[in-house]
């Protein structure tokens, strides 16, 4: 068996993502599974043009771009992997741009042209069920505790599983991350508690293929250390209450601020900036 991680943090291996992937690949590794883990932001991806040349080619997967990028060797991993854990940052409310793009280029793997009905009765075009249909877990981060902030994401992978015939095997929020990053007294147990919980959550993939009940609550348990903070936290004083204690606890620790020194280098590159290394027919991509 092997288990594919996907980090499609722009922070790439420096951010709170990757640290939780780290953690489960651990528990993968105990469990003596291959697995393989794929940072997107070290990865040159171009977006998809909706140009259609993909589904004109007998071929599937005949992408314009597969000599001008690295999404082929990505969707071959997928291919080759038994579980797929897809990780996401919240940005503005939604999953990872690159995240989203590395799933729009599916298109050219599907025959669109082709409907069919999923077996939730759910009516949709072919799809490459050997990248589409893995059984997946997902992995959501963000430094908010507020339960909105994910929802969006919680629900685009809700219909990805529908759609596309897809086990979900689980659903990983990690909020209120960024409290994983600071040195805090009163948090190093809680802290550790919750990576030995993710690391359990890697040995329960590796070992049965499934993730146990307990291990996803202890992944995904409350950072702030306050009894019953889980059903007080909407009301408005205690809110107010966590606010200026994060206030506080911005200032005293600096540290918290994951600002690289010198910025990485993106080797996701936008259609326009490559136009001169691209096919002729591909430069005037289909409006809409």
């Amino acid at each position: 068996m092997t288990i594919l991680f996907i980090n499609s943090s722009l922070r790439g291996s420096r951010g709170l993502s990757s640290r939780l992937i780290a953690h489960m690949v651990r528990g993968v590794e105990a469990a003596q599974v291959a697995c393989e883990v794929v940072n997107l932001s070290e990865r040159r991806m171009l977006h998809c043009q909706a140009c259609d040349a993909c589904q004109r080619s007998e071929q599937p997967g005949k992408c314009v771009y597969r000599e001008f990028d690295d999404v082929d060797s990505i969707i071959q991993l997928l291919a080759d992997a038994d579980i797929v854990v897809y990780s996401t940052p919240v940005y503005v409310l939604g999953m990872s741009s690159l995240l989203k793009l590395l799933l729009e280029r599916f298109y050219a793997y599907a025959r669109v042209g082709q409907f069919a009905l999923s077996q939730s009765g759910l009516f949709f075009h072919d799809i490459p069920r050997a990248i589409c249909s893995k059984p997946f877990v997902t992995l959501v981060c963000c430094d908010s505790f507020e339960t909105r902030t994910t929802k969006n994401c919680e629900d685009y992978f809700r219909a990805f599983a529908l759609f596309h015939d897809a086990k979900w095997l689980c659903h990983l929020v990690r909020d209120s991350g960024r409290l994983l990053l600071i040195e805090n007294d009163l948090l190093v147990v809680r802290k550790q508690q919750t990576f030995d919980a993710f690391e359990q959550v890697g040995n329960d993939l590796g070992r049965l293929g499934v993730v146990r009940r307990a291990s996803r609550n202890g992944a995904t348990r409350e950072l702030i250390p306050i009894p019953g903070f889980r059903y007080v936290k909407n009301l408005k004083f205690v809110k107010r209450a966590v606010l200026k204690q994060a206030l506080a606890v911005s200032r005293t620790f600096p540290s918290c601020d994951l600002t690289a020194p010198q910025p990485i280098e993106r080797r996701c590159v936008s259609w326009t900036s490559q136009v001169d290394e691209l096919p002729h027919h591909s430069r005037n991509p289909r409006a809409g």
